[in-house]
């Protein structure tokens, strides 16, 4: 090997040294999530780096427990993200039910034969229904509406 390639393997060595360091210790203090991706992303570029620090060197138990980091850093990233992604999924949820639930009144154009107001209860189980099309004011015609089942949205 030359003089330069094993300086620059020696830096990596150090890099990744430095960043797993400085990771462990940011997230030690509370500074840094254990679960956070910075985190997550910064051990695992850590543990990559000294992949090909043991492996050029041939010191493969460094090799082998880094490759467990890497794969512990994986599955924790996937786990974070798949937690996130069924958060976002549960608020968006909870906003469309947020909105289907409160009451709302819609006015629509009493000139326009196949216009209605609907006013909707709080349970969305009734809803009171006032054709616009020459009934008598103030007549209303209760119709029952479904409750929403299941409200599935895609991320």
């Amino acid at each position: 090997m030359s003089a330069f390639f094993d300086q620059a393997v020696m830096l990596l060595g150090w890099i990744s040294a430095l960043a797993g360091a400085i990771a462990y210790c940011l997230a030690s203090r509370g500074v840094w999530d254990a679960k956070s991706v910075r985190f997550q992303v910064t051990n695992m570029t850590a543990a990559g780096l000294m992949i090909v620090v043991g492996a050029v060197n041939g010191i493969w138990p460094s090799v082998a427990a880094n490759m467990v980091w890497v794969v512990i850093g994986v599955n924790t990233l996937l786990v974070v993200f798949s937690s996130r992604r069924a958060d976002r999924r549960a608020a968006a949820v909870a906003a469309a039910q947020a909105e289907l639930v409160d009451p709302f009144v819609e006015v629509v154009d009493p000139d326009e034969p196949s216009a209605y107001t609907y006013t909707f209860a709080d349970t969305l189980s009734d809803a009171l229904v006032a054709p616009a099309h020459g009934d008598a004011p103030g007549e209303f015609v209760l119709e029952q509406t479904p409750k929403p089942a299941d409200v599935s949205l895609v991320a």
